[in-house]
């Protein structure tokens, strides 16, 4: 991943992992009863098989998905290469499925400089 991404997790299925490619004995998949907390301990477990470190959760709070109720969270860490990072993802488990949006950018420049861009495509999410 480079300087900055964006990740869309659409429609996750129950029993499914959230990173297709991941090696079958690599990590959990996502279960559909999971709480908001056990979905972001996933999310962060699936970064640090791709070899993300040092990952450190800001802030976990509820927030809307478009119009359904959900959950937003923040995470500092570093890049595979050692580059400070920050992320921030929104998503929601719709009808016993995942979606989730993810954006991480360079702490230092590219984070802030597109975090708005993000938000207005949550803004735009809609039934």
């Amino acid at each position: 991943m480079g300087l900055d991404y964006l990740l869309h997790f659409n429609a996750v299925k129950s029993g499914k992992k959230m990173f297709p490619r991941t090696p079958r004995e690599m990590g959990r998949p996502f279960v559909a009863t999971m709480r908001e907390t056990e979905v972001v301990d996933l999310f962060v477990e699936n970064l640090a098989m791709r070899g993300t470190q040092a990952v450190r959760l800001l802030q976990l709070q509820p927030a809307s998905f478009g119009p359904w109720r959900g959950f937003s969270f923040d995470l500092e860490f570093e890049s595979v290469g050692g580059l400070p990072m920050r992320g921030t993802g929104t998503g929601a488990i719709i009808a016993d499925e995942l979606h989730l949006l993810f954006y991480a950018g360079a702490r230092e420049h590219y984070f802030d400089r597109h975090r708005a861009d993000v938000q207005a495509i949550l803004a735009s999410i809609a039934r």
